[in-house]
Parts: C-alpha cells; sequence; structure tokens
C-alpha cells in the first residue's frame, strides 16, 4: 500500500485536497494530511478532514514560539564558522554585512534548523512513499520539501491554483509598497543579497527588490536549502509537476519551468465534474452541445471572494464585498428567468461572511466543482476556478472588483472581463434572453475551452500511475547511489 502525504496550509486549498484524498484513497492508498501553517483554525479544519476519513494528520509549525533551539558546543562553533565564512568573503561584502541584523539572521536560521529538525521527524515517523503539495515555490513548505529530497522521498506538484508568479509583482510587491515594506538595492542589506544570491532579485516598477526580508534569504541559503527560482510560484525542487492541462503546460514553460520537470496527467478537478456531468442528462447534454441547461431558465453561479479592503479599498467601487454583492442582488431580482447560487470563499472573514448572510443570500456550502457543471454562467472575481469553468463548456463573466487588471485568458471569447456594473447587466439580460447567442459564444470558443482540460473522468488512474512512476524512478536512482559507494 503506497502511503502519501498531502502537505497544505490553506482553507481555499483544503477542498481539493480533500478530494485528492478521497480519490487517491479508493485506489488503495495510505493518506496522511500535514498542514503547514500556524494561521488560526487552519491546523484544526486539517485535522477534522484527515479525521473524517480516518487518515492521519501531522502539523509542521512555522511560528517561532514553538521552537527551542539548544545547539550543543560543537553545532555553536559551526554556526559561528558559517556566519564568519558568509559575511567575510571580501571587504565589500563585510562593509554590506553591516547592514544586516545578526539577532534576526542567527533567529532565522535557528528556526529554519528547528523546522528542518522537526521535517525529518515527522517524515521518519509517517513513512511516505511520496508527498504531494500544491506548488514547491516560496509559498510552500521548503523547509519539508529539502528534507524530503534528502531522505529520497519523491516530491509531487498537484497544483491546486493557477500559479501565476506574476501576481508576486502585480500584487504582493504594490502590497508591500503601500505599507512602506518593500526592501530594494537602495538598502545596502539587500544589495548584500544581490552580491551573494542574486536570484532573489527582482526588477520592479520600484528598482530592484526583495520579496522576503534578507536575513530570512541568507540563512536559507546558509542552511543550502534549495529554491532555484525564488519568484516563480512553482520554482522550488519538487521531482514533477502533475499537469491539469496544454494551457497550463505552456504558462509554465513562460515562466521558465524546464520541460521536463513536467507531465500531462489531467486534473482531479476535472473527474469532479465529470462525475456531475455524467449523472444529469440535462447538464450532459449541454456540455456536449455547448448550449444552457435550461432553454428557459439561466443558472448562474457566483462565487464571492475574501475581501481585499485591507489593501485595495481605493481601487474598488464598492464600500465592502457585502455592498457589492447587494448592488447583484438588485440586478438579479429584475430578472424573473434567472436562478442564481452562492459560493463563498473559505478564507473569507467571519465578519465579511456574517454580513454577505445578512443579506439574506443562501450559501452553497459544496465545492464549487460540483456546481460549476450545474450552471451556465460562472460569475467570480479574479478566480483560478475560470478556467475549469471554461473546460465545463461555461462562460465565464470575471467581474475585475479590485481593477488589477488582471486578464487571464484575454484570448478566449467565452471569458469575459469587466469593471461595470452595467454592463454585466447587459450580458445577463443577453445571455438569459438569447440561448442561442450563448450557444454562438461558446462555439466561437470551442477550440480553446477544449485546451483547459479533459473531462473523460481518467484523471485519477492517470495521476495515480505516475504517482507510482516517480516512486519507481526514485528507487532506481537510490539503488544506482548505494552501488556506487560500495563499489
Amino acid at each position: 500500500m503506497l502511503k502519501i502525504l498531502i502537505v497544505t496550509g490553506e482553507l481555499g486549498q483544503l477542498r481539493y485536497y480533500e478530494e485528492v484524498a478521497k480519490r487517491l484513497k479508493d485506489q488503495n492508498c495510505h493518506i496522511g494530511f500535514c498542514c503547514d501553517r500556524d494561521d488560526p483554525g487552519v491546523a484544526e479544519a486539517i485535522s477534522k478532514t484527515a479525521k473524517k476519513y480516518d487518515m492521519d494528520f501531522y502539523h509542521h509549525k512555522e511560528s517561532s514560539d514553538n521552537f527551542t533551539y539548544n545547539p550543543s558546543p560543537i553545532k555553536s562553533l559551526i554556526d559561528k564558522y558559517t556566519e564568519f565564512k558568509l559575511f567575510n568573503k571580501s571587504k565589500q561584502i563585510r562593509a554590506l554585512s553591516a547592514n544586516i541584523s545578526k539577532k534576526k539572521y542567527n533567529l532565522f536560521r535557528n528556526i529554519h534548523f528547528s523546522r528542518l529538525l522537526a521535517a525529518y521527524e515527522l517524515l521518519k515517523n509517517f513513512k511516505p512513499n511520496v508527498i504531494i503539495i500544491g506548488e514547491d515555490g516560496i509559498a510552500a513548505d521548503f523547509i519539508l520539501i529539502s528534507a524530503a529530497k534528502k531522505l529520497f522521498i519523491p516530491v509531487i506538484v498537484l497544483p491546486y491554483g493557477l500559479a501565476d508568479s506574476s501576481y508576486l509583482i502585480s500584487k504582493g510587491v504594490e502590497e508591500k509598497h503601500k505599507a512602506g515594506e518593500l526592501l530594494t538595492t537602495a538598502d545596502p542589506a539587500v544589495q548584500l543579497v544581490k552580491k551573494l544570491h542574486p536570484k532573489w532579485i527582482k526588477k520592479t516598477h520600484y528598482g530592484e527588490a526583495i520579496y522576503l526580508p534578507p536575513e530570512f534569504i541568507l540563512a536559507i541559503e546558509s542552511l543550502k536549502i534549495k529554491m532555484p527560482y525564488p519568484w516563480c510560484l512553482q520554482g522550488g525542487i519538487a521531482d514533477i509537476i502533475l499537469l491539469e492541462s496544454e494551457v497550463m503546460y505552456q504558462r509554465y514553460l513562460s515562466e521558465g519551468i524546464k520541460n521536463e520537470k513536467m507531465k500531462l496527467t489531467g486534473s482531479i478537478y476535472c473527474d469532479v465534474m465529470n462525475d456531475v456531468i455524467t449523472n444529469d442528462k440535462a447538464i450532459k447534454q449541454a456540455f456536449e452541445h455547448y448550449q444552457r441547461i435550461d432553454e428557459h431558465q439561466l443558472k448562474i453561479l457566483v462565487c464571492i471572494p475574501p475581501s481585499d479592503h485591507d489593501g485595495w479599498k481605493d481601487k474598488c467601487d464598492y464600500k465592502s464585498v457585502a455592498d457589492f454583492i447587494a448592488v447583484l442582488l438588485n440586478l438579479f431580482n429584475q430578472y424573473k428567468n434567472i436562478e442564481v447560487v452562492y459560493s463563498l470563499h473559505p478564507r473569507m472573514k467571519e465578519s465579511d461572511r456574517k454580513e454577505i448572510l445578512s443579506l439574506g443570500i443562501a450559501e452553497q456550502p459544496n465545492f464549487p466543482l460540483y456546481e460549476i457543471p450545474k450552471c451556465d454562467i460562472l460569475l467570480a472575481c479574479g478566480t483560478s476556478l475560470a478556467r475549469w469553468a471554461l473546460a465545463a463548456r461555461k462562460i465565464v463573466v470575471n467581474f475585475d472588483l479590485y481593477k488589477f487588471g488582471t486578464n487571464d485568458f484575454p484570448h478566449i471569447p467565452a471569458h469575459i472581463q469587466t469593471t461595470e456594473i452595467e454592463e454585466l447587466n447587459r450580458l445577463i439580460q443577453k445571455f438569459s434572453e438569447n440561448p442561442n447567442c450563448f450557444r454562438e459564444l461558446l462555439l466561437n470558443s470551442k477550440s480553446e475551452l477544449n485546451k483547459m482540460g479533459t473531462i473523460n473522468g481518467q484523471a485519477t488512474l492517470s495521476i495515480f500511475n505516475a504517482i507510482q512512476e516517480q516512486i519507481q524512478i526514485h528507487r532506481s536512482k537510490k539503488v544506482k547511489m548505494l552501488r556506487a559507494r560500495l563499489s
């Protein structure tokens, strides 16, 4: 029986990896979940999911409060030597290193090292044959990944979202700049990072910048924890990314991911939708013929995002997400032939959730992938679910609530982007009154829709076979290495 450890740390990802876990368990796999974040309520939610299916649960904590670092005298000497070696390579580096907080550097190094020890302990306890993660870059648990690689445990990426690394620039860097936290090479500490590890530097509108504190970066590098492409969300050292579609293959290639790190298997997202499509005659017919499910009623799924008002309210036309939903309700109430279902993002603040539900909407608690095949239109605000709605041959209206201007699929007619409620109203009116217009738009998008992901119910088996293949590759490598040592 294969033992698989699924690593996740976000409530937004949990419902997807719950599906992954269920379906791989049906392939006779022993599944464990690992939470790699300390955010309130996340570990509890993941533990609850694991318990629900009689799966193991681990918590690879990230907070410094959770560790006690007591190095031995020899380890203390090694630490001091490492620090001396790092900061005394040249006269220039000595001068720049004067701007580094040695206290922060040592704190981060101790945290990373303690987490590395905790990762080894976790992996030795569960003894997985393989680890599944959503991404392997700086947003991932690269400490656990590093430990797994040293123990010859294959690490496989089953992507959750679009992993568009440009968001690190368009959103992450902007947020840091607004908060006055963006560090550039105007700072000598960042100059030191550029001198020693230039891959961590990125050109931005505000100069050459880093995303993480310089002491954090230097501590990672001092422990030989590899991060080949820090500004790429899939820029880590996983063995392989199991790709959802040809579209994602091209996207990852454009971000610099090597061809040999990718394998096209399809996505469990598509298997979830396949279950819904094949079990309902009207939905199946709509899918096969690129048409609405019901000629007399337009079905709309609204995916409500978590609020970004803390950092971006100045770019939004609405006081809150609830204010936007209130406007939508007034719009929808004009029509008698539409049916609307609402799905609230699991990362939404409880206060925002209560405010939205107080408007009188009924929340659909299911994983949205079960609801997408049941709708004609997905109305969302910058969600990666758009690609799955397109794969399911639905029209997507991306309402750019915070006017980020990011359009993931501008070349697909069935993916419509707008920032205006009046334009949204015109679209709803057109598609509710004219089923032929709806079908024509889908047919005009047909060639692109079919590249978004194959819905045939075979992805889980394809993924399982790819996992077995990676395990066998690792076993062969380990045998060769042992033979080389003995010869």
